[in-house]
């Protein structure tokens, strides 16, 4: 494991922040965020390591980069929670499961696989347009992108999800919340700089972890399946649909984008037998360069999110001297439109303030400078809407 010295600022410095991934430096991460095509040929390195620490002593931090084509979030937080484990109890050491791999996974879909195997591979592609045969069409030049982490107070979602009561289909999650929050959030930020936008149709995509669509055994302790299992849930409404800065009607407006985000994530739609389908769509097509994904990446138009909420990387214990992590967070890249809602840390209260859900955006520069501005007006309004339910009762 590779030591890369200290930073020349305090971890103290760093929370007062925000602890805003772009201040992380480049240079303590074990690998680029970027590494080039050799990472998808044979023999890549698919797991790095680092650790370095902050100005004064205060702590330290580590980095470990895992290749994505071998592991997803899920096999990622397992692996490193089983290192804490390892280390807090090294006189119990226990081996990463080795069961993994497309046999365990083919044998679970057997059944699935065999129905889905009449299927024309056209068929296949039409049953699932998160993929698409079409590569995208790449922009003559890229905007400068940034990257920034919002924050949500636990109280305020549940509050929302308590207004959306009787008016959503069904009991929206906490994610599905904060994901129609950002959504409806981001699309106003770039309606803001391109009106016309709000003539189109706007697509969000979130990551789904397949494990539990498919059986139990395969997330549960023991032996989990640590390989890449995720599937992409596509919800799509009119950008006009998603304004929720207006007190008429807010909550119904976002009780529909919490209803189109359910849907998408819902069992009738990610199942054993779609994950069957996907397996055969890539088996068939023969080399994932050929699998391109359905929806826009570079028209400020779709959005993407990914939830690493439930990994409960926060209970990883190092053990003595190191013990849980403090802080998590994840290398950010020259992205527009791309989400991930960050590892809970679970507790009553920090120092005084509220459990928060937090959510890091990559988007462009001119487009968060608006952001800022919108996600901060929008928790004030539900800060107030809090207050005003709270007086109610």
């Amino acid at each position: 494991m590779a030591d890369k010295g200290s930073t020349t600022v305090s971890y103290k410095a760093f929370c007062m922040d925000g602890m805003q991934p772009t201040a992380i430096p480049d240079s303590v991460w074990p690998m680029p965020d970027m590494a080039g095509n050799d990472l998808t040929a044979p023999g890549a390195p698919i797991f790095d390591a680092s650790v370095f620490r902050f100005a004064g002593d205060e702590g330290i931090g580590l980095c470990i980069c895992l290749h994505h084509n071998v592991v997803d979030a899920f096999g990622f937080a397992e692996i490193a929670k089983l290192w804490a484990r390892n280390m807090d109890s090294p006189e119990r050491l226990t081996p990463i499961p080795t069961r993994d791999g497309p046999d365990r996974l083919r044998r679970h879909l057997s059944a699935d696989l065999e129905i889905t195997s009449s299927k024309s591979l056209d068929a296949l592609f039409a049953s699932h347009p998160e993929y698409s045969r079409i590569p995208p069409n790449l922009p003559s030049e890229f905007h400068p992108c940034v990257c920034k982490v919002f924050g949500i107070p636990v109280s305020q979602v549940q509050s929302i999800k308590n207004q959306l009561s009787g008016l959503a289909s069904t009991t929206p999650t906490t994610n599905a919340v904060v994901c129609a929050l950002i959504w409806s959030a981001i699309t106003r930020s770039r309606a803001r700089r391109n009106p016309n936008l709000l003539n189109q149709t706007s697509r969000l995509v979130t990551a789904v972890n397949g494990r539990p669509r498919i059986n139990a055994d395969l997330s549960g302790e023991g032996e989990p399946f640590l390989a890449n299992l995720v599937l992409y849930a596509m919800a799509a409404i009119p950008a006009s649909d998603l304004d929720v800065s207006t007190e008429k009607g807010r909550t119904q407006v976002l009780a529909k984008i919490c209803d189109a985000i359910s849907q998408s994530q819902a069992h009738s739609q990610i199942n054993s037998r779609s994950i069957g389908e996907v397996y055969n769509l890539v088996e068939r097509v023969g080399h994932h360069g050929n699998i391109h994904v359905g929806w826009d990446l570079f028209s400020s138009q779709d959005l993407t999110i990914t939830s690493w909420s439930d990994l409960d990387l926060y209970q990883a214990d190092f053990g003595v001297g190191l013990g849980k992590p403090d802080c998590v967070r994840v290398p950010c890249s020259q992205a527009d439109g791309v989400g991930l809602i960050l590892p809970r840390k679970r507790s009553a209260s920090t120092n005084g303030r509220s459990e928060m859900v937090e959510i890091m955006v990559m988007l462009r520069d001119d487009d968060m400078n608006v952001l800022e501005d919108i996600w901060d007006d929008l928790l004030l309004r539900e800060r107030h809407v809090t207050i005003e339910a709270r007086a109610e009762t």
